[in-house]
């Protein structure tokens, strides 16, 4: 399953990164910059690297951004499932209205884990521990970042030959990651890919655009078959359901 308008390759997504969330957020290490074109050997592993996480079903990833251009921070925990385009998360911002403790999505449906609204959704005839449901909205930031994590794997490869002709596509440095070596490649003006040296594995993905300036970073920690389980039925309430209640929801 797709999440409805979040399968565009992040090679698009509008989103831009700041220097000081990849500081703080995953731990790159010291690098000198070594900008320069592509050699056709590293746009085949460029163009390979999206096909090779749909190949390994799913991973675990860690996500940092912030809900609008310098507001308060965002970071995801959890899990996504690349052949089924579904997954569940932890989520947790520094805003001070911040409602939303966990996200589940599917093609259809966004469901969203809302503790502090328990015993008013109580009186609304709401289970344990309910999930409101709700459609994807690329609207929220919270979608938008599952949509770059979704669209982390590709049915197929790029075209290296088309991905060298791409402007601003260039391999900019050798640097660490997490202990391994990586080489860090820039797609078109917007896109970085932080690659396992030998393997080409995709290790983070960030995003850069002029547009909004809301940063992105992406880290897969784990790759592998991962299968999401959306909550029961008895857990769910939709957002029609529970009428003038939308109302006190704070967006995320």
């Amino acid at each position: 399953m797709k999440v409805i308008g979040l399968t565009s390759t992040p090679r698009r997504v509008a989103v831009v990164l700041v220097a000081a969330v990849l500081a703080s957020s995953c731990g790159g290490g010291e690098s000198t910059p070594q900008e320069r074109p592509l050699s056709l050997a590293e746009a085949s592993m460029l163009s390979q690297s999206l096909y090779s996480n749909l190949l390994k079903g799913g991973a675990e990833f860690e996500a940092a951004t912030t809900l609008v251009a310098g507001g308060p921070q965002l970071s995801m925990s959890g899990i996504v499932d690349w052949s089924t385009h579904s997954g569940h998360a932890t989520v947790a911002t520094t805003s001070a209205d911040q409602q939303v403790s966990e996200v589940w999505w599917e093609k259809n449906a966004v469901g969203e884990r809302r503790p502090g609204l328990d015993s008013i959704l109580a009186a609304s005839g709401a289970g344990r521990e309910p999930v409101l449901l709700r459609a994807p909205d690329m609207g929220r930031r919270l979608d938008q970042v599952i949509a770059v994590v979704v669209a982390l794997a590709t049915t197929q490869p790029e075209n290296a030959q088309l991905l060298l002709q791409t402007p601003g596509t260039a391999f900019l440095r050798t640097d660490f990651l997490r202990g391994m070596e990586v080489v860090v490649m820039r797609y078109g003006t917007q896109s970085l890919y932080w690659l396992e040296a030998g393997s080409g594995a995709l290790l983070r993905f960030e995003s850069t655009s002029g547009t909004t300036g809301i940063p992105l970073v992406v880290d897969i920690v784990r790759t592998g078959p991962f299968g999401v389980e959306f909550p029961a039925a008895e857990r769910q309430m939709t957002y029609e359901t529970i009428g003038e209640l939308v109302q006190m929801l704070t967006p995320v």
